[in-house]
């Protein structure tokens, strides 16, 4: 959530009036909001589209019900449409704001708007926002919480997840855990369809050349599976080769349009599949001397796109996955096994010599 202050579109003319008019009522305010204010002024701040208009009246926010709040802005906003800065960051720090007094809620406020736009906290405590009688003293641990829904239905903990694009526009994700698949609308926090049964383990998107997403999981089972996301159902059957659990799976982009699969595995190798045919390409890529945990597409400023896996062997390792050849020796540092890998895009700025004339 980001903060400006975009609504999400035209609101019916009524709801924008009775919006308008219940702002009115609340401002200027002095001491407590009407209860009615309080709980569903934000309510019908959302109906009518007047976010920045809330967001002009911080004295307003503070006397606001938080959970009221963080209910509109989580049912009504997030994902579809930006609000003020004033408001994410006092839903951001709902857990402190919960119950704290009216000068912790000012202060929390504040450094909630510091911690989205890198405002400097006191500028927004003005001596009209201190209580009379009040003592300006910092009296409260607080922490920050995570302007999100959990996603539950999972009945052990997950272990992979994956954005996966779909054709309408819309982005699922796509999570693994208790030996089923399931995809969640990351905008409402809800189901979509169905779990999808029979694996455990690492989930990846795999782009298709006809437009199609399909996404990709693995398991101890030693298979790799493919899926449609708008349909739920499996692709075709599954990939079979590795002789121990897989591990790992990652989309590989080459120069030449095709999209691969790499899969690693406890069997010390990785491999490379079309998800197009459902088959191998080439051998199995072997140099690990212990189980290959992870994978990553790693693209390079030529064109070119090598893998990079790690093992517990200690070690990461490039490959050409085109000629399935390592590239270089094996990257070592590490005194345990490596778990993870992704690759990082860098920005390198050359400044050119003055020249004298």
């Amino acid at each position: 959530m980001t903060s400006s202050n975009r609504s999400s579109g035209p609101r019916p003319a009524a709801d924008a009036r009775v919006a308008e008019g219940l702002l009115h009522l609340a401002w200027p305010v002095t001491g407590a909001l009407n209860p009615y204010l309080s709980s569903y002024l934000a309510e019908h701040v959302a109906l009518g589209g007047h976010w920045s208009a809330l967001g002009a009246r911080p004295n307003v926010i503070d006397r606001l019900n938080i959970d009221e709040l963080t209910s509109t802005v989580l049912r009504r906003e997030f994902g579809r449409s930006t609000i003020p800065a004033v408001v994410a960051g006092v839903v951001m720090n709902r857990g402190a704001v919960r119950g704290s007094s009216l000068l912790d809620r000012i202060i929390l406020r504040c450094i909630g708007v510091s911690q989205i736009d890198g405002v400097a906290v006191a500028a927004g405590v003005t001596a009209a926002d201190v209580p009379v009688g009040s003592a300006v003293v910092w009296s409260r641990r607080w922490h920050c919480d995570p302007l999100s829904v959990p996603l539950t239905g999972h009945t052990n903990w997950g272990a992979a997840v994956a954005a996966v694009p779909l054709p309408d526009g819309r982005t699922l994700l796509a999570t693994t855990s208790d030996e089923t698949v399931r995809l969640w609308d990351p905008i409402t926090g809800t189901p979509v369809g169905d779990p999808l049964t029979g694996h455990t383990d690492a989930v990846t998107a795999v782009p298709l050349p006809d437009g199609r997403t399909l996404f990709a999981t693995t398991s101890n089972d030693r298979t790799v599976r493919l899926w449609d996301p708008v349909t739920g159902t499996p692709v075709g059957d599954p990939l079979t080769g590795h002789t121990d659990g897989v591990t790992a799976v990652a989309a590989v982009a080459l120069p030449d349009g095709r999209t691969l699969l790499a899969t690693t595995s406890d069997d010390e190798t990785v491999r490379l599949w079309d998800p197009v045919t459902g088959t191998p390409v080439g051998d199995p890529l072997t140099g690990h001397t212990d189980g290959v945990t992870a994978v990553a597409a790693v693209p390079l400023p030529d064109g070119r796109t090598l893998l990079a896996t790690t093992s517990d062997d200690e070690t990461v390792r490039l490959w050409d996955p085109i000629t399935a050849a390592p590239v270089g020796d094996p990257l070592t540092g590490h005194t345990d096994g490596v778990t993870a890998v992704a690759a990082v895009p860098l920005q390198i700025h050359c400044l050119q010599p003055r020249r004298s004339l």
